[in-house]
């Protein structure tokens, strides 16, 4: 499946809207499990 064209900017907005979304629910840890090194450098 091919991988979605968006920007880094793009990323970075969505992931921090999912985890302000995991915060106010509780959620204060997450593990992505299928993660290469491009995904770990979103949290660094």
């Amino acid at each position: 499946m091919p991988r979605p064209n968006v920007t880094r900017e793009q990323t970075m907005e969505a992931l921090g809207k999912l985890l302000r979304r995991y915060n106010e629910v509780g959620i204060t840890t997450i593990f992505e499990r299928a993660t290469d090194r491009d995904g770990v450098g979103l949290y660094a």
